[in-house]
């Protein structure tokens, strides 16, 4: 399926969901939509362990997750679509996912958000190896 109908039915389904920590969050909805991409399954190693602790933390372990799994790390602006980046808020991180042309997309409470890479403070990406090909820009 083309990355960019991959990213807008992820849009789509984040729309008039209630934004839940350690159910429909950043996290959760990142790496849903990372899972669909590129096939990394970043949920799986922390699934279960949710609580108000990890909750609030589930940016950082996404990210740690990711580089556990071999992707490497990036400038912001380099990511190719489906890279996985942290933006810095007040109550933690939020984990965003690239979509290509410079920018991230997030889940919020309200659905979702578009978000610059000047606003990436920390990004990663899949290794390709070579039978896997690269997916296009969204």
């Amino acid at each position: 399926m083309d990355a960019n109908l991959i990213i807008q039915r992820h849009i789509d389904d984040a729309l008039g969901v209630k934004f839940e920590l350690g159910v429909e969050d950043c996290a959760t909805w990142a790496s849903a939509l990372i899972y669909d991409l590129t096939g990394d399954d970043l949920i799986q190693h922390w699934a279960g362990e949710a609580n108000e602790f990890t909750c609030k933390r589930v940016g950082i372990h996404l990210a740690r997750v990711a580089r556990q799994a071999g992707w490497e790390k990036i400038p912001p602006h380099h990511a190719r679509t489906g890279a996985v980046g942290l933006v810095r808020q007040p109550g933690g991180h939020v984990a965003v996912v690239a979509n290509g042309e410079g920018w991230y997309i997030g889940r919020s409470d309200t659905g979702v958000v578009f978000i610059s890479c000047h606003e990436v403070v920390w990004s990663c990406q899949q290794l390709l190896s070579p039978q896997q090909p690269q997916l296009p820009p969204a």
